[in-house]
């Protein structure tokens, strides 16, 4: 039987496996990472570094969702609702609360540590020089454990 690659449909469409890892060029860089957070940040011993985080009631986009902030230390919570999980509303409510807060706002937040969803994305550039913004690794929730656990409770 006087067979070749082009008679066999399946064998020719294939494509060779390319197990190479990619390099993701389009990656989302929106601060600097919790890499190059201080070490006592980790350390819990000192007041002022928060994580921050947004809570979804319902799956619908339009709905009021609650921006929460927690101290790591003392795991004091602070929750602001918001109108819609978007980068203006987060902004806004961030806005207000360091409006509230007066002159003390930098001593109150030295860190904030976030994850890289869409709705923080201007949380950096809006508190540069007030506050340092970290940013955890995509999928990696255990980098901000004290959120997540909050979160579930």
């Amino acid at each position: 039987m006087k067979t070749k690659n082009i008679n066999l449909l399946e064998k020719v469409s294939r494509k060779p496996r390319n197990d190479s890892p990619k390099h993701r060029e389009n990656r989302r860089v929106l601060g600097p990472s919790i890499k190059d957070r201080p070490e006592k940040v980790e350390s819990r011993e000192h007041l002022g570094h928060w994580e921050i985080d947004t809570l979804i009631g319902s799956k619908t986009k339009d709905d009021p969702v609650l921006l929460t902030l927690v101290e790591r230390k003392t795991r004091f919570e602070i929750m602001l609702k918001i109108n819609q999980k978007s980068k203006e509303f987060v902004n806004k409510a961030m806005q207000q609360l360091y409006e509230r807060i007066g002159n003390q706002a930098a001593d109150l937040f030295k860190t904030i540590t976030s994850d890289n969803g869409s709705e923080f994305a201007g949380i950096y550039e809006m508190l540069t020089g007030i506050t340092d913004v970290y940013f955890a690794r995509p999928y990696a929730s255990y980098e901000r454990g004290i959120k997540e656990k909050t979160n579930t409770n």
